[in-house]
Parts: C-alpha cells; sequence; structure tokens
C-alpha cells in the first residue's frame, strides 16, 4: 500500500524523515494486515505531524508524554491563527478542518483499547475497517495540517532569503511575500538579512525585485511598513556585495538616498557606509566601470540637492570617496 505525503517545501530533510518511518512503518503494517500497528502508528504519525508544526512555529513540547488531545489542539489553532492559512475565517472551509480535527481525536481511545504502544494481557482482535478508518483519519488531517504547514514556511523569513539567492518571481510575488511577513513585525536580525538579500538581488540585476523590494521602500516613508533595520540593510546591501566589496550603481545609489531619507538615525546610518567604503576592497565590475562610476557621483550630487545640509554633508562625504576612487588608478584598491 503506497501512502502519499508530501514534504512541504523549507521543511529540512532531517525532519522530514521522522514522518517518513511512520509513512514506512503504516505501509508495512497495512500490508502484513497487522491491524494493531496500522491504528498505534497512525495515532504517532498526528503526534509527529503536531511536533513538527510547533517545532516551526517556535513552541517547545517540552514533555514527551503530552496528552495527543493538547498536542492536536495546540497544533491546530497554531495554523488556523495565521491569516490565510487553514481558512481560519472561511466557512464552511473552517468547519471540514474543524472536521478533520475531531475525527482524527478519536485515534487516541482507539489506539488504547485496539493498537500498540501499551502491553496487554490478552491479545486483541481488530476489525480491519476500524483499523483503515483510523488511517483514513490520520492521513485525512495530516495531509491538511502538511499542507498548512508549507504555506507557513513559504512565509518563513529563512524561506524568502534563500528564494532572493535562487528562485525566480512571478510580478507581485515579492511584494506579497514581504507583506505577509510584516517586516516591522520580524526580529531585527530578520528584518536586516532580507534587506540585504532583496537588495543583493536587486543589484543581480532582476526587474521585480529591485521595483517590489527597492522602489516601493524607496517611494514610502512610512517607518511602519519599511522599517529601520531593513532601510539600513536594504542601503547597505546597494553599496556592498556579499563579498564585503563596493559594488555600487547610479540606480541603487538613486533608491538608497531615498530609502534612508526617512531614517532617524540617517546620518549615522550613512557616515557608518562612508568608513566601509573608505577601507574596503572594490568589486572588479565596478573599479573598471569609471562611466558608471561617474553617474554613481552624479546621482549623490543631484539627489542630494535639496536635502537638509548636515545629510547632505553625509552623503558627499561617499561622493569624495568615490571620486577620489575615480581619479587614484595608480593605486588601485580591488582584488582581482
Amino acid at each position: 500500500m503506497q501512502i502519499p505525503l508530501v514534504c512541504p517545501d523549507g521543511l529540512e530533510v532531517e525532519t522530514w524523515s521522522a514522518v517518513q518511518q511512520h509513512i514506512g512503518r503504516l505501509e508495512k503494517a497495512s500490508d502484513d494486515k497487522d491491524f494493531p500497528l496500522v491504528i498505534g502508528t497512525a495515532k504517532d504519525l498526528v503526534e509527529t505531524v503536531c511536533k513538527i508544526i510547533l517545532d516551526v512555529q517556535g513552541e517547545v513540547v517540552a514533555d514527551k508524554k503530552v496528552e495527543m488531545s493538547n498536542l492536536l489542539a495546540r497544533a491546530h489553532r497554531s495554523i488556523d491563527r495565521k491569516p490565510g492559512i487553514g481558512f481560519a475565517e472561511q466557512s464552511p472551509f473552517k468547519e471540514l478542518a474543524q472536521g478533520a480535527r475531531t475525527i482524527v481525536m478519536q485515534l487516541s481511545p482507539l489506539r488504547n483499547r485496539f493498537g500498540t504502544g501499551d502491553g496487554r494481557l490478552l491479545g486483541t482482535e481488530v476489525d480491519p475497517e476500524v483499523a483503515y478508518l483510523a488511517l483514513d483519519a490520520a492521513l485525512l488531517w495530516s495531509r491538511w495540517a502538511v499542507r498548512c504547514l508549507g504555506q507557513i514556511l513559504e512565509l518563513h523569513p529563512r524561506t524568502l532569503i534563500r528564494d532572493l539567492r535562487s528562485s525566480f518571481f512571478r510580478r507581485g510575488q515579492v511584494r506579497e511575500r514581504l507583506k505577509a511577513l510584516n517586516l516591522n513585525g520580524l526580529e531585527l536580525s530578520f528584518q536586516r538579512s532580507i534587506g540585504l538579500a532583496i537588495a543583493h538581488r536587486a543589484m543581480g540585476g532582476t526587474f521585480l525585485v529591485q521595483e517590489e523590494g527597492v522602489e516601493d521602500c524607496a517611494n514610502q516613508s512610512d517607518l511602519d511598513i519599511w522599517p529601520e533595520a531593513y532601510r539600513e540593510s536594504l542601503v547597505e546591501g546597494l553599496f556592498f556585495d556579499r563579498e564585503g566589496r563596493v559594488n555600487a550603481s547610479s540606480w541603487g545609489v538613486g533608491e538608497a538616498i531615498k530609502i534612508i531619507f526617512p531614517h532617524p538615525g540617517a546620518i549615522e546610518v550613512i557616515d557608518q557606509i562612508a568608513i566601509k567604503l573608505d577601507g574596503t576592497d572594490w568589486a572588479l565590475e565596478f573599479a573598471n566601470d569609471v562611466s558608471e562610476q561617474q553617474k554613481v557621483v552624479e546621482t549623490i550630487n543631484e539627489g542630494t540637492r535639496n536635502l537638509v545640509v548636515a545629510l547632505r554633508e553625509e552623503w558627499q562625504k561617499i561622493s569624495r570617496i568615490l571620486e577620489r576612487h575615480r581619479e587614484d588608478e595608480s593605486t588601485p584598491r580591488y582584488k582581482v
């Protein structure tokens, strides 16, 4: 008997292996007509899926003897409280999901009466239909929960960072995923990591990421939508590549000026960029593109013309550093 249950994208292989072990046991038990093992392993499968969901959501399952009813309630609630996941607010879909949970709750008493797991004085006769109904119930809820888990993982910051380094995006997808993540509600480390990943992908020439992750931020001053840490790392990523080398462009610098403007600590952020620029190697592409270097300097001078004096002066530091590099061709500051 083949039991299809697909690993959601973004879940570690080691974690999914626990589910695969239960699936393997269920397939063998079904083929061997070991119906007590079918019932016991069906319950184990549901408990494992519950624990994986709670782990992904950052909840700790401290006691291995925690009751299945408690695990199931926590995992189900964890899915349904996520906006857009699990059809939390949509009936009759909500009722269907709740019905699947109600059915699978019966696995615990079924296992206690007929399944494996406890030593018994007498052997147990199990009606095959009871075992197969238990299996169907476990798979019904587990498939729904695993699909929901896939949606949760898609919205996880680490998944977006990974996808920004390798995946293709359709129009509007980056914008949708950033909105779903709620940048302002993330840990500062995630805000920064996402900002850098967006900037580096944008500097690689991916137009949709440029538009939806960089230009959208540049054109909005709302710090609740585009928070400070995201703006800081976005600007840094528009000046430095993943290796930490200077790799600016006139487009990136033009957006950086607008991105950092609403930041209450904009002067300090720009000052730190200037310090890094003055002591960092230059990416080969930037060092050899004299025309683009000139455009970058011109963009800074033009884009900062109407800024307050203190902010304009900080940007002029960067402009002078870039000018000095452009003119001092006798002492290249990049590695080949």
